[in-house]
C-alpha cells in the first residue's frame, strides 16, 4: 500500500512540474503528457548533460510508476529496480538514438521491463 502512495504522490508532482504539459502521438491515438514540446531523445540527453533534465527523469519514473501501479503484485516489472538504473538505460538508450521521441523511448524501457520480469518468474 505505501508504494502505491508513493507512486500517486511521485505521479502527481511530476503533473504539477511541467509546466510545457504538451498532447502527444496522434498518430497512435494515445495522448500523453511529456515534459516541454514533443521531446526527443537528444533534448534528453542534452538536459542531463547540463544538469537540468529533472523534468524528464520525473516524467520517466512517473510514468513508470503510474504503468506499473496498474498492474498487480505479479508483474510489478519495477521490483528491485531505482531511479539510476531507469536515468543509466535511459542514458544509454538516448544516446544511440537522438532522434527517437522521449516517450517512446521510455516505451521501449517499460516492454524492456515487462519481459524481464515475466522471463524471470
Amino acid at each position: 500500500m505505501a508504494w502505491r502512495c508513493i507512486a500517486l504522490v511521485v505521479a502527481t508532482l511530476i503533473c504539477a512540474a511541467l509546466v510545457e504539459a504538451q498532447a502527444a502521438d496522434d498518430q497512435n491515438g494515445v495522448y500523453l503528457l511529456t515534459p516541454g514540446h514533443e521531446p526527443s531523445c537528444g533534448g534528453y540527453t542534452a538536459e542531463r548533460v547540463s544538469n537540468r533534465g529533472q523534468q524528464y527523469e520525473f516524467w520517466a519514473l512517473g510514468f513508470l510508476s503510474g504503468v506499473n501501479w496498474l498492474g498487480n503484485s505479479d508483474s510489478d516489472f519495477l521490483k528491485g529496480l531505482d531511479g539510476n538504473a531507469v536515468w543509466a538505460w535511459m542514458d544509454n538508450y538516448c544516446r544511440e538514438h537522438p532522434l527517437e521521441r522521449f516517450p517512446d523511448a521510455v516505451g521501449v524501457l517499460y516492454r524492456e521491463l515487462v519481459n524481464r520480469r515475466s522471463q524471470h518468474k
